[in-house]
């Protein structure tokens, strides 16, 4: 599988994330530490969430051309993520949640793209870059409004958090890919 990944800055205005911020805060309060993983799948994302990563999905295949189209009705799943010092994620891809009902599929190729939303300013943590490993290395540490997009069967992780708190949103495409015919 070719490299396909794009990153987007600013994109997201402050207002939208910082509703968002505010809605996950209510719901869920800060994170345990002692959790095995650091984030949680939402059952109720926030309301602008899922038409704003449609939005960004289709855009961003529609302007870098990548071959691949994404059927809508096979659905999304999200997962709210804070990194406090000292925790990474290890080298992996994504798959659907074994307990989530918004894919219609539960194999790791029926999710197809993964948008990574970032909610911290980059002053507020260091270390967490998003690191995608196939045929070449690309780490970016994402802030506020950042938003890296990219096939979702690329090994990636995330490095040690050294200081601060990393938030994102990662918002995860199912269904099956399809070669898009007008694609280069």
């Amino acid at each position: 599988m070719s490299m396909r990944f794009a990153l987007w800055h600013n994109h997201i205005p402050d207002s939208i994330l910082d509703k968002w911020l505010c809605d996950l805060n209510s719901i869920y309060g800060s994170l345990d530490s002692t959790r095995k993983y650091p984030g949680v799948t939402l059952a109720n994302p926030p309301a602008t969430l899922p038409s704003i990563a449609a939005s960004i999905a289709r855009s961003t295949l529609r302007a870098l051309k990548w071959p691949l189209t994404v059927d809508p009705s096979y659905g999304y799943y999200y997962n709210y993520l804070e990194y406090s010092e000292g925790e990474s994620l290890r080298k992996h891809v994504d798959v659907p949640p074994t307990t989530d009902v918004s894919c219609k599929f539960k194999s790791p190729r029926e999710v197809v793209l993964t948008i990574v939303i970032g909610l911290s300013r980059l002053d507020e943590y260091q270390g967490g870059e998003l690191v995608l490993d196939n045929s070449t290395l690309m780490a970016t540490k994402l802030g506020k409004g950042d938003i890296a997009i990219f096939y979702s069967q690329i090994p990636h992780r995330v490095t040690q958090v050294t200081q601060g708190k990393r938030k994102v949103l990662c918002c995860f495409l199912c269904g099956p890919v399809e070669r898009s015919e007008n694609a280069a």
